[in-house]
């Protein structure tokens, strides 16, 4: 009886050690999903009255791939004045950037691909903005 109650406490702790899992890790990481949404009157172009409002909603998503980061962004906006709900942004004047790759140096916390803008992270990886400055900034959400 005490051996078998040794085996079944012994194997409960192989079991449970083997199946915790370390989030540590995973709050060092730059990869995750960032939003910003925001909202601003729109004000008719021939008249000068104002409509309503809209809002956009605004996702960096950052996953790693293989050396690298995939950076991608999209965007939805929704009116309140009409019912036409949200509405993916891809062809819309203020469309969101395309897909890139690129290098994350731990240093500076920015990632850099050479052609486009830079993007910066904060010191504990929850804000990224556009700038260093971190203007507008997007929170990690994952």
């Amino acid at each position: 009886m005490k051996r078998e109650l040794g085996i079944l406490i012994t194997v409960g702790m192989i079991v449970f050690a083997c199946g915790t899992k370390d989030d540590s890790k995973s709050a060092d990481e730059p990869s995750g999903a960032y939003v910003r949404e925001y909202s601003f009157k729109v004000v008719n172009p021939e008249t000068g009255a104002e409509i309503g409002m809209r809002t956009i909603r605004d996702t960096i998503l950052i996953r790693p791939v293989e050396e690298k980061f995939e950076i991608t962004n999209h965007k939805w906006g929704k009116n309140d004045y009409d019912n036409d709900g949200w509405r993916n942004m891809e062809h819309a004047e203020d469309r969101p950037f395309r897909i890139f790759q690129a290098s994350y140096n731990s240093g500076s916390r920015t990632f850099s691909n050479g052609q486009s803008e830079d993007i910066y992270l904060s010191s504990d990886l929850r804000i990224l903005g556009k700038n260093e400055k971190l203007d507008r900034p997007y929170s990690k959400t994952q």
